[in-house]
């Protein structure tokens, strides 16, 4: 269970059964500054409802707002599947992923300007954020240098004590039945 401490420096902590509460409460700032580096818009998409990460990838490279009802069109008519429409629509805007505009009968669908770009950062690998690390620019003194001769010795003498062991396994549960 996890818990968050109070922002005015008090010892009162709430406790949150999940990580979802704890997101939902946090507010707009400090998600966005969340989702500002590639890697943590990418660890709360994969947090993400199968539904709601469908949503943010048809919506990842638009540009420009879509029309709710061209979302909706690709939900299938089942009640079911309309009301988990609604409830991965109602996460996204939970999180500040996702925003609406407009009157009701258009409303307009508008991605998080910093969730897109980290998220087609994360995708893409563009951008010099090192999220993911820095990429290691030393020789590796393991390097396999002298193609796949070398390269099956090496897994032979790995495999062999497994084979071993797996041989040994069988035999003597054989032995036991």
């Amino acid at each position: 269970m996890a818990t968050a401490a109070a922002a005015d420096g008090e010892d009162s902590r709430r406790a949150y059964d999940s990580l979802d509460d704890f997101l939902n409460d946090l507010p707009k700032a400090t998600l966005s500054r969340l989702y500002s580096t590639p890697s943590s818009a990418l660890a709360l998409f994969r947090l993400l409802p199968a539904l709601a990460r469908q949503l943010i990838t048809h919506l990842l490279f638009l540009d420009t707002a879509i029309e709710r009802t061209e979302l909706e069109a690709w939900i299938a008519p089942a009640a079911s599947a309309r009301n988990a429409f609604e409830t991965a629509l109602g996460r996204l805007e939970a999180l500040w992923i996702v925003s609406k505009s407009g009157p009701t009968p258009s409303t307009k669908l508008t991605m998080s300007d910093q969730f897109r770009t980290s998220m087609r950062r994360a995708l893409t690998g563009g951008g010099t954020h090192r999220s993911f690390g820095v990429p290691c620019d030393t020789p590796d003194s393991m390097m396999v240098l002298s193609g796949m001769p070398r390269l099956n010795r090496a897994a032979s003498s790995s495999w062999r004590p497994t084979t071993g062991y797996m041989r040994t396994q069988v035999i003597h549960c054989v032995s036991l039945c």
